[in-house]
């Protein structure tokens, strides 16, 4: 995506691929030698993404865990990227921030 995704819940991704680096045990299908999705180009960008499964659409997603605020479920998600991107040695300059505006 090129312009910022407006509609709630917002998830301020950065494109690290940390989120594909291992979809073994999620997404066996998808998984490749190395673990990595085989759907993730090598810019970090997915290959299938209007058609991603439920798993990957953050947005989405979130009607699973109802009654979960829009806000708490966000910012879960940016915590557990910023551990993905640790995890894996990403620099933390692609570390997710929330958008005040986005509440």
């Amino acid at each position: 995506m090129t312009t910022k995704d407006t509609v709630k819940p917002y998830f301020p991704c950065t494109k690290c691929g940390a989120c594909c680096k291992n979809v073994r045990l999620v997404l066996p299908n998808f998984a490749t030698k190395d673990g990595s999705c085989k759907h993730l180009s090598k810019d970090n960008e997915c290959q299938i993404y209007d058609k991603r499964p439920l798993l990957c659409r953050i947005k989405e997603a979130k009607k699973l865990f109802q009654p979960m605020t829009d806000k708490k479920y966000i910012d879960i998600n940016i915590r557990d990227c910023r551990n993905l991107i640790d995890f894996y040695g990403i620099e933390k300059r692609f570390y997710p921030e929330r958008d005040k505006d986005s509440d």
